[in-house]
């Protein structure tokens, strides 16, 4: 979600950058990737490869809780069928805005 360490709320946008991004420009290191599988659940169980995209919209899991590490897989393919060798993953803390309400307790009549 543009780097941010945080959200408040489970709809994000994923971008992606290298390890090694030190380099003046990472983007190169995506150059020959044509395609990604995104998934909240490191079986991409359901994932189907999709055109790679930065940037994509994408909803963290529902299941997530406040203050929790949300996580999000994906996998890549290059223009000639060579699949990441591992899972990526990102990480982001869900922590939604919180309102709290005083509670009031009437006494028994």
């Amino acid at each position: 979600n543009g780097g941010a360490p945080s959200t408040v709320q489970l709809g994000v946008a994923l971008t992606f950058v290298p390890y090694d991004n030190l380099q003046p420009d990472f983007t190169e290191a995506f150059d020959d990737i044509t395609e990604m599988k995104i998934s909240n659940d490191p079986s991409f169980d359901g994932a189907d490869w999709q055109p790679y995209l930065t940037g994509v919209p994408w909803k963290l899991s529902s299941s997530s809780l406040y203050g929790e590490v949300a996580k999000v897989y994906v996998r890549f393919k290059d223009e000639n069928g060579n699949e990441s060798v591992g899972v990526e993953l990102g990480q982001i803390i869900y922590a939604p805005e919180v309102i709290l309400l005083p509670l009031v307790s009437r006494g028994a009549q």
